[in-house]
């Protein structure tokens, strides 16, 4: 990864889990050329939140050539959830 794709890497997870009820599950970050970027992003979210919502967030972030974003409804379990971000980290 170049190093401009990593500071964008964690420019957008910074934004995204700001909220706290978000955990990043992937991440990926690559150069198209022109100093343009595609990025894809699968989150798991505790709350409602949609990856129209979360694109407008990446777009605040950066201008990618390529977006791609996927949301999946996180465990019921509220403590598990914590758990799983405790982990992460």
């Amino acid at each position: 990864m170049t190093g401009e794709a990593s500071t964008l890497r964690a420019r957008v997870i910074a934004r995204l889990e700001s909220e706290g009820d978000l955990r990043i599950e992937e991440i990926r970050i690559w150069p198209l050329g022109g100093g343009v970027h595609g990025c894809t992003v699968r989150a798991v979210s505790h709350a409602s939140r949609s990856a129209a919502e979360l694109k407008e967030q990446i777009l605040a972030v950066c201008t990618f050539g390529h977006l791609s974003v996927e949301v999946h409804a996180a465990d019921t379990n509220a403590a598990a959830f914590v758990r799983s971000r405790s982990a992460a980290s």
